[in-house]
């Protein structure tokens, strides 16, 4: 009985210790995701500005354009 006792207790443990490396694996999955979705968020800002700029230069050509040719 001890010895029974003592192969369940072993294989808690081995079973404790894999869902730590599982859950080890998974955060630091988690931690690359969310540092990939970092950069794409200043990736989108720094576009969201580039075409603001964009639109602003086109405006100004598009209004100058109209101005000249009244």
């Amino acid at each position: 009985m001890a010895r029974d006792n003592e192969k369940v207790y072993e294989s808690i443990d081995r079973l404790l210790n894999d869902i730590r490396d599982i859950l080890d694996i998974i955060l630091k999955e988690l931690a690359r995701k969310r540092k990939h979705l970092e950069y794409l968020e200043k990736r989108i800002d720094v576009e969201s500005n580039n075409n603001l700029q964009l639109k602003k230069v086109l405006d100004y050509y598009n209004v100058n354009s109209n101005n000249n040719e009244k």
